[in-house]
């Protein structure tokens, strides 16, 4: 098919409300939320996906609380017993970071979620509750 024709259809289906980048990228969101990724590997996804910074943006303005989701990541990663190793051991502490970074938190969340002294065990409980395991 032609790039014309392509480009016609698409701003065709886009005038009559068929097609809507705003709509994907929140539906990318929410599914990227649920799988336990930050803020900075879903900004930098939907923009693979071709949502301009705008888009990506207004999408990415929920009401995430994404200190208590990279609790919840880690609780599930690393279970209950996350809190006393971190405390005794530094190789444990940049091991939950680097997770934590790599799912795409930033590093003030990290910092906070790995340093938290909460109870990871209710987190661990919660984590377990909803992947269903």
């Amino acid at each position: 098919m032609p790039t014309s024709c392509v480009l016609w259809v698409l701003t065709d289906l886009a005038q009559t409300g068929l097609q809507s980048d705003a709509r994907f990228a929140e539906g990318y969101v929410r599914s990227a939320i649920g799988r336990g990724h930050g803020p900075v590997k879903i900004r930098a996804a939907l923009r693979e996906r071709g949502i301009d910074a705008e888009g990506a943006a207004k999408a990415l303005d929920t009401d995430a609380d994404w200190l208590r989701l990279a609790r919840m990541a880690l609780a599930k990663r690393f279970g209950a017993q996350a809190a006393t190793n971190r405390a005794a051991d530094r190789t444990a502490w940049l091991r939950q970071a680097r997770f934590l970074a790599g799912r795409g938190y930033p590093t003030d969340v990290v910092t906070q979620a790995v340093d938290a002294s909460d109870d990871l065990a209710a987190c661990a409980d919660r984590a377990a509750a909803t992947s269903g395991a």
